[in-house]
């Protein structure tokens, strides 16, 4: 099973996909991860990542689809799922030529509530744990006792202008999908098991179609 999972800034992709990826053994492909990954290198292109995500700017399209493309071809498991990506048509477009997902899941939710997430947000910097502030052990991660911080890119202003560059951008995959019959939206308002339940329903109806 191939999934792409699509949302806004702070929408909860991460924590749905983890989810979703235990449930049915997929390998987790989320475009963060592998920036970040690819930032820690201390190279040219590390560096210029870097300013790029911090500034709240989108990575160039044939950039992003090397790293996702590379990433799928080390994919052993069941299927993958698509965290964040495409982005853009051009990304959709470039993704087209090597593969092509089984479904589409938005997550729709509200932007004041993905903007309360983001200043509540903090990161595992030893196990890479996405958390809450009221989750924290001691200040600590209470996954692995490591200590944590905050993404570069978890601030107001940020979000702001990610929010926006993602309403642009989004309105023409979501068409673009929802024209192929992949598309499947899901209200993201509610609690984490609710959506999870959405989300199963949905794909669980995929499954009996095959």
């Amino acid at each position: 099973m191939k999934i792409i999972l699509l949302g806004g800034p702070a929408c909860g992709k991460g924590v749905q996909a983890k989810k979703i990826c235990e449930k049915y053994n997929l390998v987790h492909i989320s475009t963060g991860e592998l920036l970040r990954d690819k930032i820690k290198q201390n190279t040219a292109l590390s560096e210029k990542l870097k300013e790029t995500i911090s500034s709240g700017n989108l990575v160039a399209d044939n950039i992003i689809c090397e790293l996702v493309k590379e990433k799928i071809s080390t994919c052993q498991k069941d299927g993958y799922l698509l965290d964040g990506f495409p982005r853009t048509m051009m990304q959709a477009n470039l993704y087209s030529e090597f593969d092509k997902p089984d479904i589409v899941i938005l997550l729709e939710t509200d932007k004041n509530l993905a903007l309360s997430r983001v200043k509540s947000r903090r990161v595992c910097l030893n196990c890479k744990a996405s958390l809450k502030v009221d989750e924290l052990k001691n200040k600590h991660c209470p996954y692995c006792s490591g200590s944590v911080g905050t993404r570069i890119d978890d601030t107001a202003e940020v979000f702001e202008k990610r929010y926006e560059i993602y309403k642009m951008q989004s309105a023409p995959l979501i068409k673009y999908y929802g024209d192929l019959g992949l598309l499947v939206k899901i209200e993201n308002n509610h609690s984490i098991e609710e959506t999870f339940n959405e989300i199963i329903k949905s794909l669980s109806k995929l499954k009996e179609l095959k």
